[in-house]
């Protein structure tokens, strides 16, 4: 097994060459006007894509750390019942109370972003407790469809 690493890396060691090599054959082929053309598009490249990034990242922290600001202490009876499939030891109580809340409201947007956060976090859910988020969204998802936003 460590020589297919071996080989595995070798190869794209030489892949990467490969390309380093064409890649400054062609820019030595540009004129100074086009090398500077090139490099202005590829910085702007570079801020728009850690721009997306950044928004990505704000985007789930905010997610994480946006609960209703509630707390179960007066349980009222509109509350999901735990039939739900979901594994909530899991998960913080401000996602189950969020859930519940959009469920509640029949707020169909706030159900999908929940769903879309879900699916961006199974890898680190997965890694954190051992199970991913597919309960949670085919939940969400059930719950979705009852309500009707699609």
């Amino acid at each position: 097994m460590g020589k297919d690493k071996a080989a595995k890396k070798a190869s794209r060691e030489k892949a990467l060459q490969m390309q380093q090599e064409k890649f400054e054959a062609l820019r030595a082929a540009m004129t100074p006007e086009e090398r500077a053309k090139a490099d202005k598009k590829a910085k702007r490249f570079k801020v728009i894509l850690l721009s997306i990034v950044g928004l990505f990242v704000l985007t789930v922290v905010f997610a994480m750390f946006s609960g209703s600001g509630t707390t179960d202490s007066n349980p009222s009876s509109t509350t999901v019942s735990d039939t739900s499939g979901v594994d909530w030891k899991n998960y913080s109580p401000q996602v189950k109370n969020r859930i519940e809340e959009l469920i509640n409201t029949n707020d169909c947007s706030g159900l999908q972003s929940e769903f879309d956060i879900a699916a961006q976090n199974d890898t680190a859910q997965r890694n954190r407790v051992g199970d991913g988020n597919a309960d949670l969204m085919d939940y969400i998802n059930g719950e979705m469809q009852r309500l009707g936003c699609y």
